[in-house]
């Protein structure tokens, strides 16, 4: 399981960061992959941190879930945000991945 869970999890940041590079490509291509990366080692670092103290605090495995599900929950609402934000016009980048 340990293997299919490491290889989802690394096949989805993948995308995630092809899919960043690809919408900031006309700005900024390296600084976009940088962050997508920075971003991801990032989380892949403190996600693991918050739930072990989140289940050593809870004394139960569960609330590993519930920390995995609250940085699910924080991701969609800020992807939500920006999207509901109003675009000035002529701001196209990004434009064909909405």
């Amino acid at each position: 399981m340990t293997l299919l869970t490491g290889a989802a999890a690394f096949g989805g940041g993948s995308a995630l960061i092809a899919t960043i590079v690809r919408i900031a490509a006309p700005a900024a291509p390296r600084l976009a992959g940088a962050l997508a990366t920075t971003a991801l080692d990032i989380g892949a670092v403190l996600g693991p941190v918050v739930a072990v103290v989140a289940v050593d605090r809870a004394k139960t495995p569960v609330a590993a879930l519930w920390c995995a599900a609250g940085a699910s929950a924080l991701a969609a609402a800020s992807v939500l945000s920006d999207r509901a934000r109003p675009r000035p016009v002529g701001d196209d980048v990004g434009a064909a991945a909405r």
